[in-house]
């Protein structure tokens, strides 16, 4: 197949879906670096919450049911606000990507991009290909690729392809969530969302802020 080139990363190394510094931080000195929150969490309702986050030096918390003896650095807690995001869909749009994936060839090898599409997957799917230009659709896509899949007017093959570019646009637009973490209202307990055995960063999502009296806060 095609060697796809790897992503340069500095500052940090990804080891498995954690993070860890290429050296020890000396006396006063700090690091500084953003934290894609949807990368740790799977993205929750709208509304208002208050986040911590949770580390340990060397052992692995996110696999962790309960913490409770362990000694963790955390942060202070932090109010979050999650909107509704809206994706506009127009009758132009599904209509192209309708065609796509009608042109989807019917005999070529299903390649699958892990992770979100972008310039350095071009080499492997490139963006003036019929595969391409349906991944960089989106979540745009995504409906008529759903349809595809029940649709018996395309093939076998067209139909894995549309699945496979399905959950691609999906993880780019909506949820882009590496398992690091669980979601639960108890900051010591730890194993009713999603996670993975090999971070030792949490973020710990707990209870949503409560609402006043007198004013309502919708959720959907």
């Amino acid at each position: 197949g095609t060697l796809v080139p790897p992503q340069n990363r500095y500052g940090f190394v990804v080891i498995g879906g954690g993070q860890s510094y290429q050296r020890p931080l000396g006396p006063g000195e700090t690091w500084n670096t953003t934290l894609d929150v949807r990368r740790f969490i799977a993205t929750p309702l709208p509304g208002r919450y208050t986040v911590q986050i949770l580390y340990h030096n060397t052992r692995t918390i996110a696999n962790e049911s309960d913490i409770t003896g362990l000694i963790v650095t955390k942060s202070k807690s932090f109010p979050m606000t999650v909107t509704k995001h809206a994706i506009e869909l127009t009758p132009s749009d599904q209509r192209a990507a309708k065609a796509l994936i009608e042109k989807l060839p019917e005999d070529a090898a299903l390649k699958v991009v892990a992770g979100s599409y972008g310039p350095w997957a071009h080499q492997f799917v490139p963006p003036d290909s019929t595969a391409g230009r349906l991944l960089s659709m989106r979540m745009k896509g995504v409906p008529a690729m759903v349809d595809a899949l029940d649709s018996n007017n395309v093939s076998a093959n067209q139909r894995a392809h549309s699945y496979s570019r399905r959950r691609e646009s999906m993880t780019h637009d909506s949820r882009r969530a590496l398992p690091i973490t669980s979601i639960s209202k108890d900051p010591g307990r730890f194993g009713e969302g999603m996670r993975t055995a090999h971070s030792p960063v949490v973020l710990a999502l707990l209870q949503p802020v409560p609402v006043k009296e007198g004013r309502s806060m919708r959720r959907s």
